[in-house]
């Protein structure tokens, strides 16, 4: 059986780590609240550039010209 001493400390382990996932909880929050606000951004812009050029066309790929500098 444990004693007083292992019993408490195991509560302030579980403290600490309550401590460290609510941290954590909040740094994913404060991370989602700033990539929905640069997605808003995003979509508002897009609508603009789809407005302005007309919807987005596939371009196919196009092979490399072998005359290409090394830095293209």
């Amino acid at each position: 059986m444990a004693t007083e001493k292992q019993i408490w400390n195991q509560i302030q382990s579980t403290k600490k780590y309550q401590k460290i996932t609510s941290s954590m909880k909040m740094v994913s929050a404060a991370k989602l609240k700033g990539d929905e606000g640069r997605r808003a951004t995003a979509i508002a812009f897009n609508t603009w550039a789809d407005a302005l050029n007309g919807p987005p066309k596939l371009l196919s790929r196009v092979p490399l010209s072998r005359n290409c500098p090394k830095r293209c």
